[in-house]
């Protein structure tokens, strides 16, 4: 943690300061924006002190974005660009959506 937390403290900072003044980030900028980021993760150690929690719901959400949502709208606009998007397609793949938070949802419903 003593080195991955800095990199990645670093990565959202310059992140975070591009999206909003599109440009590098003073060194009061620096300051605020780690001082923030590490009250928040102080606030998650203290009231949910179980990593594994963080980590199931975190990789959850992940999931159904990186494994469902993304390929299925990707190929939705790649199957609407070449004009053979069908009914039966749609309902598939809506289907398999539907699993992919049917996951998310059920990783509230587990208790530790």
């Amino acid at each position: 943690m003593v080195t991955v937390f800095p990199l990645l403290l670093y990565i959202l900072r310059i992140q975070v300061c591009y999206a909003v003044t599109k440009k590098e980030p003073t060194l009061l900028q620096v300051f605020l924006l780690s001082a923030l980021f590490i009250a928040i993760c102080v606030c998650f150690a203290i009231w949910m002190p179980r990593i594994g929690t963080i980590i199931r719901f975190t990789g959850a959400l992940c999931g159904v974005v990186y494994l469902f949502f993304l390929p299925i709208l990707l190929y939705f606009k790649w199957q609407s660009n070449m004009g053979t998007l069908s009914h039966a397609s749609i309902v598939f793949h809506i289907l398999l959506l539907a699993l992919g938070i049917l996951n998310f949802v059920l990783q509230f419903i587990v208790t530790d």
